[in-house]
C-alpha cells in the first residue's frame, strides 16, 4: 500500500513524500523488493547514484531475476559512468562500464564506451612517449658532447 502511494507521489513530483512512503514500507518489510526498486529509482532521478545502486543491488540479492531492478541498475550505472567520463574521470567511468558488462555481457553501449576510453588512454600514452622521445633527442647531442669532452679531458679517448 505504501509503495503504491509512494509511486503516485513520485509521479506527482512529490519526491520527499514518496521517499517517506518507501522508507515506511521498508521499515515494515526490509525485503520489500518493490519498495527498494522504487526508492532506487527516486534516488537515481535525483542523482543520488550510490544510494540508487545500493537499493537496486539489494533488490537483486533478494530476487536475481527482477527485471526492473536489473534494468534500472544498468541505466543508473551507465548514467553515472557517462557523467564521470565527461568530468575526465576516465578510470572511474571505465570501472562502472566494466560493472555493467559483468551484469550484462552484451551491453553494446558499455562495450563501445569502454573501448573508446581504452583507445583514448592508448593515444595519451602514445603522445607522452613522443614527448619523452623529443625531450631525449633534444638533450642527447649535449649529453654526447659532454661525454666526449670529459673523456678527452681525462685522457680516456
Amino acid at each position: 500500500m505504501a509503495v503504491t502511494k509512494g509511486i503516485e507521489r513520485l509521479r506527482q513530483g512529490l519526491s520527499t513524500e514518496a521517499l517517506q512512503l518507501f522508507n515506511k514500507a521498508l521499515e515494515v518489510d526490509p525485503t520489500n523488493i518493490d519498495a527498494l526498486v522504487a526508492r532506487g529509482a527516486l534516488y537515481a532521478n535525483t542523482d543520488c547514484f550510490a544510494l540508487a545502486v545500493k537499493d537496486f543491488e539489494e533488490a537483486l540479492k533478494l530476487d536475481s531475476s527482477h527485471s526492473n531492478a536489473r534494468k534500472y541498475l544498468l541505466e543508473t550505472l551507465m548514467t553515472q559512468a557517462k557523467m564521470l567520463e565527461k568530468r575526465g574521470k576516465r578510470d572511474r567511468a571505465a570501472k562502472l562500464y566494466r560493472k555493467v558488462l559483468n551484469l550484462d555481457s552484451e551491453h553494446q553501449e558499455a562495450f563501445q564506451r569502454l573501448q573508446k576510453l581504452s583507445e583514448k588512454e592508448l593515444f595519451i600514452l602514445f603522445i607522452m612517449l613522443i614527448i619523452l622521445f623529443l625531450f631525449c633527442i633534444s638533450f642527447f647531442p649535449l649529453f654526447l658532447f659532454n661525454v666526449i669532452f670529459v673523456s678527452v679531458f681525462c685522457g680516456i679517448l
